[in-house]
């Protein structure tokens, strides 16, 4: 089952083909810092629901092989960030497994709040804090051990950011990522911080 949970949890972007867009409140970022910041947040949340070890709360999946079962499993933690501060974590998993046939049908809904999380950005500390929070959502089917739907995952929410060089802000944060293992495709749709995305990778 932690592979199930670091296979949803464990999401990297492909943020690109950024066009300008309507600004967000106060100073702005430019595509190159948004993007850069955008992925240093998503980093930081992954290494820490991936890298968590213990699940608070319950699953109901008993361990061993049987007929499908439903699951629910809850995780909170809070984890310091690069430069200082701190984010917390929080996430509910749950779905149905059968282990017999090597399925999975899952759903995760959780946020992520920072709390002056700093990171370090071509030789400037970049500071954000929730506002209130990000949320996200993901889901994910396999048969066989293969995915039987596209995988998908979406964001939304703002962080408000303060750099070092005394520039300060709102970031909104809204994506919308599709992976379709049959046709082979990953689209990444929405904004970061006022700039546009609009991504698509394929591979063969």
């Amino acid at each position: 089952m932690k592979k199930s949970i670091c296979a949803i949890v464990g999401l990297t972007f492909v943020l690109g083909a950024c066009e300008d867009a309507a600004g967000p409140e106060g100073d702005q970022l430019s595509r190159a810092e948004a993007l850069q910041l955008a992925a240093q947040v998503m980093a930081s949340s992954e290494g820490a629901a991936t890298g968590s070890v213990t699940m608070s709360g319950s699953s109901s999946a008993p361990e061993g092989a049987g007929p499908p079962v439903n699951f629910t499993q809850t995780h909170e933690s809070t984890h310091p960030c690069p430069a200082g501060g701190e984010l917390t974590v929080q996430f509910v998993l749950s779905g149905t497994v059968d282990e017999d046939t090597n399925s999975l049908q899952a759903d995760l809904d959780g946020s992520h709040v920072h709390s002056n999380c700093a990171f370090p950005q071509n030789g400037l500390t970049v500071s954000v804090d929730g506002a209130p929070a990000i949320e996200f959502s993901a889901s994910i089917g396999a048969v066989e051990g293969v995915p039987s739907q596209p995988f998908t995952f979406t964001l939304d929410g703002a962080l408000r950011w303060e750099a070092s060089d005394g520039r300060s802000g709102v970031c909104p944060l809204e994506l919308d990522a599709v992976t379709d293992f049959s046709e082979q495709r990953r689209t990444v749709q929405g904004s970061v911080c006022g700039h546009t995305v609009n991504d698509e990778l394929t591979w063969s």
